[in-house]
């Protein structure tokens, strides 16, 4: 599972930016330097918030689906996975389909309504 190992290496780059930004602070003109790794630790940081979403997303829908196939889940299931705030978008890169397919899958189970 890659996106486990994504959250410590990441993390690790984090704190050593973190600790540049400090000493760097302490000197004078060095504005520019601090908020190019301003910029480069916020965007580590949300690559890291990504992965334990995807790992959040995966975990919820695994336990509730308990290996049961995308074709095989009811509205209870998906009104369960709904609840946890999962998109749409997201469930369908759990299954590994279109979004178009989720959503037709889903009004049809009437779990969410056609507009």
């Amino acid at each position: 599972m890659i996106q486990t190992s994504i959250l410590p290496d990441n993390k690790r780059k984090q704190i050593e930016i973190m600790h540049q930004i400090t000493l760097l602070q302490q000197q004078p003109r060095t504005k520019k330097k601090v908020s190019e790794l301003r910029k480069k630790l916020y965007k580590l940081m949300d690559k890291r918030d990504e992965a334990k979403r995807r790992i959040f997303v995966t975990n919820t829908i695994d336990c509730i689906a308990r290996g049961l196939d995308f074709d095989d889940l009811f509205s209870i299931h998906f009104d369960r996975i709904r609840g946890h705030e999962i998109a749409v978008g997201e469930i369908a890169v759990h299954f590994d389909m279109s979004k178009k397919t989720v959503v037709e899958r889903l009004t049809k189970l009437g779990v969410i309504k056609k507009n």
